[in-house]
């Protein structure tokens, strides 16, 4: 991408603000540096028109502030703004082509609003925005770098010239895409609620000149490209190719990812081969690297693009279970085994599996050393015997072991945490599979034991579980936090029995989903069945109100257990302590808790 420089240029005459000449608060805004390709999709030179306003700090627009100007042919201007010392500002930027009928700005209200219809590969269709907020405290000169706010679409294939020579006939072709249509340029956000199908009527192919971001042997010719409204966190769409094909007018791609400021490229033999095709979602348009896995409808995490070290390339991992960063800085491969993962933990803090790797483990040989591990699964799966990462060793006493795990299909830690050692277990966008709720082998994590003065501190963030007996099962104090996960089929998804009688337990379950949890009071199968339910946090050995709950916004559908919360243990030889606790926002409204 051309990095060009966007100066941005007004004065205010309002006689409620400072008036010297020169202003007391320059703007330079610029869209920054990237990509270098000479496609001019990704240039923003047609984006020449800048609008800007001025909002109080109770989000007012003060109209007199507002202002527009164009860009030279060097993308340059220069804004000058007089505002009082003291007082706080949002300012915004919006830049766009003078041929954008399908963007419109109301300052009023900071929105900007998307018309989704158009012609497809329409490069006016790029547009840069950027907001800043800010007190005066005297004279500012701030650069401020502008970003889409849309994620590009391209849609290529390798074989136009068979396909023509074969008889087939292809002029136009469009793009179909749910997708929202509002963004308070205030602060970024986007609203959900207004989401629908962007139409864009199918237009000429691009010309021969433009050179498709991907590139293949044979080249990929350019069928289509759009930009589409997105948030600030990366989703999933679904994308349908329309054209004048008549073999294939509609081909649809299903959960393909999107990232604002990011492409999106959907390329291959598409019109030879429709149903072969991949999909990568590119570093930024500003040259950033973050990784982007799909979570598919089955609740399993596929990766798209991998987090991998620095001069690692995807193809260096082909045939390769992962590498991690050895002590002189070089890279180190290992095999798909959990023995070679045991190994490189070994050696390293950090790993990294190859993207979409199966794993082949044995239960209890990936060992977490002392120094703690961070794993990036890039998508890949855990399979064989038990899947876990063991923590049944015996770390120093008062000593904090780190466990980060992100992106990985598969995943349990377990073990019995040695005398006064604090565990800190993440993960993040993980999955895991069993056989049925009576599957007791399948667990996030399972930490037992007989000692109780271990800490162990659980986040769980965006989890998928389905078909086992605990998702989660503890006897130890800390800090337990469910976050945007789901359960499905599962007997007892959160089960927190804190022994110690001198540790406290803090539990937070947000925005989580329980879907057929629990077990039927009658149904003896399984031998959680006289005390299962979607949540169970159960003080057995301390003293009144030493576990806090909270859960907030989550679903209870169809469960089993006559509790969707137990708070409580009523078999024979059990003493329990009360549970503060807190429920709000569920569906149902009417959650059933048991306390006592």
């Amino acid at each position: 991408m051309t990095a060009g420089m966007l100066l941005l240029a007004s004065c205010s005459s309002d006689e409620l603000y400072m008036t010297t000449d020169e202003g007391n608060v320059v703007f330079t805004a610029s869209i920054p540096g990237g990509i270098k390709t000479r496609s001019s999709y990704d240039d923003g030179k047609l984006a020449v028109n800048l609008t800007y306003a001025v909002y109080d700090e109770d989000g007012n627009n003060i109209a007199t502030l507002n202002g527009t100007e164009t860009f030279d042919e060097n993308l340059k201007t220069t804004v000058k703004l007089n505002l009082i010392t003291g007082k706080t500002y949002t300012v915004v930027f919006w830049g766009s082509s003078p041929d954008a009928s399908y963007y419109s700005f109301d300052a009023s209200t900071g929105k900007m609003t998307v018309t989704p219809t158009g012609a497809a590969n329409d490069k006016s269709r790029d547009a840069f925005f950027a907001y800043e907020k800010f007190k005066v405290t005297g004279a500012i000169n701030k650069t401020v770098e502008l970003k889409r706010p849309f994620a590009q679409i391209n849609i290529g294939t390798s074989d136009l010239a068979d396909f023509q020579n074969a008889g087939g006939t292809i002029s136009t072709s469009g793009i179909k895409v749910s997708s929202p249509t509002v963004l308070d340029l205030r602060d970024g956000s986007v609203d959900e609620t207004t989401e629908t199908e962007y139409v864009y009527t199918p237009a000429a192919l691009v010309a021969e000149t433009e050179e498709f971001p991907v590139a293949t042997t044979p080249a990929q010719r350019w069928l289509t490209t759009n930009y589409i409204l997105v948030g600030d966190t990366k989703a999933t769409v679904d994308v349908t190719w329309t054209s004048d094909n008549a073999n294939a007018s509609e081909v649809v791609y299903r959960h393909i990812p999107v990232q604002r400021n990011y492409r999106t490229n959907i390329y291959g033999a598409l019109l030879t081969n429709p149903a072969e095709y991949e999909v990568r979602i590119a570093p930024g348009f500003d040259g950033s690297n973050e990784s982007f896995m799909q979570k598919n409808a089955d609740g399993t995490i596929t990766c798209i693009t991998p987090a991998l070290p620095a001069g690692v390339t995807v193809k260096d991992l082909n045939g390769k279970g992962g590498v991690a960063i050895g002590a002189d800085g070089n890279p180190v491969y290992f095999e798909a085994t959990s023995a070679s993962v045991n190994e490189a933990m070994k050696n390293s803090s950090e790993i990294y599996f190859a993207p979409n790797v199966v794993i082949n483990t044995r239960s209890h040989q990936m060992v977490v050393p002392q120094s703690g591990i961070t794993v990036h699964g890039n998508g890949a799966t855990l399979s064989g015997q038990e899947q876990d990462f063991s923590v049944n060793v015996g770390y120093e006493s008062g000593s904090s072991v780190d466990i980060n795990i992100s992106d990985l299909n598969g995943v349990k830690i377990w073990g019995m945490p040695s005398t006064g050692v604090v565990l800190n277990i993440n993960l993040t966008n993980c999955s895991l599979f069993g056989s049925g709720p009576t599957d007791g082998s399948k667990s996030f994590v399972m930490t037992r034991g007989q000692d109780v003065n271990a800490t162990v501190n659980i986040n769980l963030d965006d989890c998928y579980m389905k078909d086992s007996q605990d998702g989660v099962h503890s006897i130890y104090g800390g800090s337990v936090v469910f976050n945007n996960c789901t359960f499905e089929n599962v007997a007892v998804p959160l089960n927190l029995a804190k022994r110690s009688a001198t540790q406290t337990a803090d539990v937070k379950v947000v925005n989580c989903t329980f879907n057929g949890c629990g077990i039927a009071p009658d149904n003896t199968s399984s031998n959680a069945y006289n005390y299962a339910a979607p949540i169970r946090v159960v003080d057995n050995g301390g003293v009144a109100n030493s576990m806090k709950l909270q859960v907030e916004g989550c679903t209870f559908a169809t469960t089993l257990s006559e509790w969707d919360i137990l708070l409580m243990d009523y078999r024979d030889g059990k003493t329990w302590f009360p549970v503060e606790y807190t429920v709000s926002n569920c569906n149902p409204s009417d959650v059933k808790i048991r306390a006592n």
